[in-house]
């Protein structure tokens, strides 16, 4: 495409050249052109340039020069760039690749002025223009081990990864040993020179599993080790189903350093979806703090002492069974807590970062905070509405999102569709209440009951159950449920989900997806393993709830 050209009011660079203090450079910024351009203009008008330094000081600018840096480099050490209000952290602290006008862009809404605009604004101001946003914070270098054939460099100053010994090997083509002999002081930091080695003469069993394919000892079968014997870990499995594949030791180390791991993690605030859910609590007026008092040490992420209401945010990988979060973690805390008087929710991190508004206006309900358009329930009016109708309101206002039924209700204000309700025909006259949920950005006072008498009064019932999920119901004797009549009829148990953060960092998939039979049909896994197996060796870990409250509508005069 050609380029239009770009026509300059020469009386007008003159006149600018002549009166300010900007040189040729910021001319040809300012007015997108070459600065042999300027100069040919400058001449052509019969105005000398001006020596370095000799401009008329018409404004007196904080820096005299754009291309004097604020910032020093410092041997051992590097700026970044952290957010103000969140956190954010880049290196990019000189907006090279433009991180910085992109960060300001999508999170403050700040269109980027242009480069001379910002050139200008330091000079005038004496700071970067992304320093309104930005602090500018000197970092210790991290130490590092640099090899010494070459300039690689790693943080593994303590050799826990072994990517110092790949470099050497894939690299330089030099093994452990080789490399001792040449640095023989380096001998601590691999532990041992030949680990290999000295586990063959290992007579301990809990140190070693033998590979079957070579008779080797191992800690366990790898699949590096597998690749030597043209197998895959499921071939493996296949022709050996019944030999273990770890040590005892390893397996106890596996378990115990994720377990340690998470001890050390789980009072760390460094969690930025945390922090931003616990401004925006703190912003609804309302105050927030952790606490460890009512769980007698163990910690409450976000306490909010004037409702008496804890709040979880759980992380999916370390809320996993692999890091010590088993079958009653979660609804020990919540049950303690509601000993103490406590209401407790715990939302998992998909839930927040998939539905973040949502999860926002649910606690903005349970604290009176709700912001949006107050209608009443007596205003709307209620109607049968499409199953595409309902798909397209609930995968928007209910966390779960849309589940396939039986009858789809909608209530409308003003030809608005506010609130969905399902119910789902179980037969012999019993239905189950399957979905509930009103558009957020409405206060819809009264819909819920005017939604179920609708169905009551429209389809005959012996009873109508629902399920309550215990992590986001605070009170299980004063909720939805109890005002539209229903009775608690049961406590069902924690249950489990499964998680990969390699096939997706935010979503808990059904158990049902992973039943032993569809397993071994799917990957070839041998009929003697179980389906917990069979999900470690896919790289799943499960994840469990706090299980659900039953409630039941009885029909006291039905006959059908």
């Amino acid at each position: 495409m050609k380029r239009e050209k770009v026509e300059i009011d020469e009386g007008v660079v003159c006149k600018e050249y002549q009166e300010t203090n900007i040189g040729v450079e910021l001319l040809a910024l300012k007015y997108h052109a070459g600065k042999l351009k300027i100069k040919e203009i400058l001449a052509k008008n019969g105005i000398a340039l001006k020596g370095r330094g000799k401009q008329p000081l018409k404004e007196n600018f904080v820096v005299s020069d754009w291309k004097i840096e604020k910032y020093h480099e410092k041997d051992g050490w590097h700026y970044v760039a952290i957010d103000k209000e969140n956190g954010y952290k880049t290196t990019d602290w000189k907006n090279k690749a433009g991180v910085l006008t992109t960060h300001i862009e999508k999170t403050y809404g700040v269109t980027t002025p242009t480069l001379y605009d910002r050139r200008m604004y330091y000079m005038r101001t004496g700071n970067y223009w992304w320093e309104q946003w930005f602090d500018i914070v000197l970092e210790k270098d991290e130490e590092v081990k640099k090899c010494p054939y070459c300039e690689w460099t790693t943080t593994d100053i303590e050799n826990m990864s072994g990517a110092f010994e790949q470099h050497l090997k894939k690299v330089h083509g030099i093994s452990k040993s080789e490399y001792l002999k040449e640095f023989p002081d380096e001998k601590e930091y691999f532990k041992t020179a030949n680990p290999v080695v000295q586990r063959q003469m290992e007579d301990d069993t809990d140190k070693y599993v033998i590979c079957k394919e070579c008779g080797m000892k191992l800690a366990w079968i790898s699949t590096t080790h597998l690749k030597k014997h043209g197998m895959t870990k499921l071939d493996y499995i296949r022709k050996y189903p019944f030999e273990k594949r770890s040590c005892v030791d390893t397996s106890k180390r596996l378990s115990l350093n994720a377990i340690e791991t998470n001890k050390k993690t789980k009072f760390h605030k460094s969690s930025n979806d945390e922090k931003e859910l616990t401004e925006t609590i703190r912003k609804m007026g309302v105050e927030v703090r952790s606490d460890r008092t009512i769980l007698e040490g163990m910690e409450i992420d976000i306490y909010l002492p004037e409702y008496k209401i804890g709040i979880e945010y759980n992380g999916d990988l370390w809320h996993t069974e692999k890091y010590g979060k088993d079958k009653n973690y979660h609804l020990f805390k919540t049950m303690k807590c509601n000993e103490k008087g406590v209401g407790l929710v715990q939302i998992f991190e998909d839930e927040y970062v998939l539905h973040k508004e949502l999860v926002i206006s649910k606690i903005r309900h349970m604290l009176h905070k709700d912001d949006g358009v107050r209608i009443s329930g007596r205003k709307c009016d209620i109607m049968y509405i499409t199953k595409k109708e309902a798909e397209a309101f609930l995968n928007e206002y209910h966390i779960q999102g849309f589940t396939s039924s039986t009858v789809y209700i909608g209530a409308f204000y003003d030809d608005t569709l506010v609130g969905v309700m399902l119910f789902k025909n179980d037969g012999d006259g019993n239905w189950e209440l399957t979905r509930f949920a009103t558009d957020y950005h409405y206060v819809c006072r009264g819909v819920g009951g005017k939604l179920f008498s609708f169905f009551r009064r429209n389809h005959d019932y012996k009873s109508i159950k629902s399920f309550a999920d215990r992590r986001w119901t605070l009170d299980a004797n004063d909720n939805i449920y109890v005002k539209l009549g229903f009775q608690i009829d049961g406590i069902l148990p924690p249950d489990y989900s499964y998680y990969n953060q390699k096939v997706d960092k935010y979503k808990r998939f059904h158990k049902f997806l992973f039943r032993k039979h569809i397993l071994a049909k799917k990957y070839g896994f041998p009929d003697t393993m179980t389906e917990r197996e069979m999900t470690r060796e896919l790289g799943y870990d499960r994840i469990w709830n706090c299980g659900l409250v039953k409630y039941v509508y009885r029909n006291e005069t039905a006959t059908v």
